[in-house]
């Protein structure tokens, strides 16, 4: 936890300020040593500057300065900057009564302004807010400080210091100032790369360094590429992990709108089963339909997506999008449908992924690798995932880009697979087999038709899912006994003379 240094020596100001802000992982403590009277400026927020950057200096720690104070319409504004001289120890209270007497414009107004300095007195953010309300015709109530007892807030019928302390702290002015400086210092971003145990967010076009505090790791909360965070811009840690709308088991990540497959058409070859594969999982975590791109078609002399075996794909609905970087075919078609998205690139090392986004983003700096000559297979250039936002002049989208693998375990139960739409050829054929239990596994009355290869990418995924569904139940059964030992395992109680005599052995032993 980072130390925040208030640049204040008031009490009940600190108090107040730590009630609002306890939600944070941050430990506020008033300055130790006195600030005198350095408030120079004209404005409030001019010292809260001199303050802040003065606390900065003594301490070499983040210091937030407050200046606050009662401005009285009738009175041009006064006390303003000059509120704590003129308070003199409760006598400013019955002077401004005093001065206002019978007068009806009885309009008032607290301002609060708040200015963060960090530990090079540089200032980091301000703001200033304000409390309408009105000048009470005498002083009333016992909570609070300063002002307070004179002050009614707008749309209130009490003093502010009749209010309890929770409900003055949400509508005050401070509360207000506070609230714009909790956002400011938590703000809610995404975590485009994970490197180590280091989490990479950007702020205001700032990259920004964070970890995973342990206090989240206990409660059992991770963080993923493309997660939604908020951050403490303080300590650097991630504040919390909003809630995820999808999650892509592998490649780990979060918040995904759509995965672009890429296969090459010659060098690595294309591979069909793993192409299945990589459909169904993608299929099963995200929202929106995968596009299948298909990668060096310039090594062929012609590339149809309805030909051969991609025309099977296009014929289940599939865009099947060929291109080429070196002859710039099929790149626009291509970014088309990738506007607005946060889309996964897929597949495995060498078919052109590192490739297409610095095709498609030519600044970014990303290593790209040649293929394998002993296996003719691509060569891992891409070591963690890692997220690209690209803007042109008809919009932006982002891209995660992800090392290539080959093999990922089917951790899907198969009654789950059979209600879902990860095969076109079972939804088109929804309630049409002759029983309702149907597996389309070669059962009598099944309507459902595949080709040849993708019946046997089917078989093998389904047959994966039972194997994992069968080691799930060992699993479970498991769980189930050693909870029912533990429950029925009883401890026997050691009577006065036996506790006397396993202290005395313990004793014994430890003497030996």
């Amino acid at each position: 936890m980072k130390k925040l240094i208030l640049a204040t020596n008031n009490k009940s100001k600190l108090n107040e300020i730590q009630d609002i802000l306890k939600d944070l992982d941050i430990n506020i403590e008033n300055l130790s040593q006195e600030l005198g009277d350095i408030e120079t400026a004209d404005s409030f927020l001019g010292n809260a500057i001199i303050k802040a950057k003065k606390a900065a200096e003594l301490t070499g720690e983040f210091s937030l300065a407050d200046d606050s104070g009662l401005c009285v319409c009738a009175l041009n504004n006064e006390p303003s900057i000059y509120s704590a001289r003129y308070f003199k120890n409760g006598q400013g209270l019955l002077e401004i009564l005093d001065r206002l007497k019978d007068n009806p414009n009885r309009k008032a107004f607290f301002v609060c302004s708040l200015a963060l300095v960090n530990p090079k007195q540089e200032v980091v953010w301000h703001c200033e807010e304000t409390w309408q309300g009105s000048i009470a015709h005498e002083i009333s109530g016992k909570n609070g400080f300063g002002y307070d007892p004179i002050f009614i807030p707008e749309n209130y019928n009490c003093t502010a210091a009749e209010l309890n302390p929770q409900e003055k702290n949400e509508i005050s002015h401070r509360a207000k100032a506070l609230k714009v400086f909790r956002e400011y210092l938590t703000p809610k971003t995404r975590i485009y790369k994970i490197f180590g145990h280091f989490y990479y967010v950007k702020v205001n076009q700032k990259t920004i360094e964070t970890t995973l505090p342990t206090r989240l790791q206990k409660e059992g909360v991770n963080a993923l590429v493309g997660d939604f965070v908020e951050i403490n811009l303080i300590n650097k840690t991630i504040e919390k992990v909003e809630k995820r709308i999808s999650v892509l088991n592998k490649p780990k990540s979060a918040n995904i709108d759509q995965a672009l497959i890429m296969l090459s058409l010659k060098s690595p070859d294309p591979d069909f089963n793993y192409l299945d594969k990589l459909l169904f999982n993608v299929s099963m975590a995200l929202p929106k339909k995968p596009i299948i791109c298909v990668s060096k078609i310039d090594l062929l002399s012609k590339f149809s997506p309805c030909q051969g075996g991609w025309g099977v794909y296009k014929n289940l609905g599939y865009k099947v999008i060929g291109i080429s970087n070196i002859l710039d075919v099929g790149i626009n078609e291509l970014k088309e449908n990738l506007y607005n998205n946060l889309t996964i690139i897929a597949g495995k090392s060498g078919v052109g992924k590192s490739s297409l986004i610095k095709k498609l983003c030519p600044e970014m700096s990303i290593k790209i690798g040649n293929l394998s000559k002993k296996t003719n297979s691509g060569m891992h250039t891409t070591r963690h995932s890692e997220i690209f936002e690209i803007e042109d002049s008809k919009g932006k989208f982002c891209l995660l880009d992800t090392p290539g693998f080959n093999n990922f375990e089917i951790e899907y139960m198969p009654e789950d697979i059979l209600k879902s739409n990860a095969f076109p050829e079972i939804e088109r054929a929804r309630n049409k087999c002759k029983f309702p239990d149907c597996t389309h596994l070669g059962e009598e009355g099944c309507c459902v038709e595949f080709s040849e290869s993708r019946r046997e990418s089917y078989k093998r995924i389904m047959i994966q899912a039972f194997e994992w569904k069968e080691e799930q139940n060992k699993l479970r059964k498991v769980k189930e006994k050693k909870l029912k030992i533990n429950s029925e395992t009883k401890i026997p109680l050691l009577g006065i003379k036996g506790r006397n005599v396993s202290r005395k052995s313990v004793k014994q032993k430890k003497e030996v």
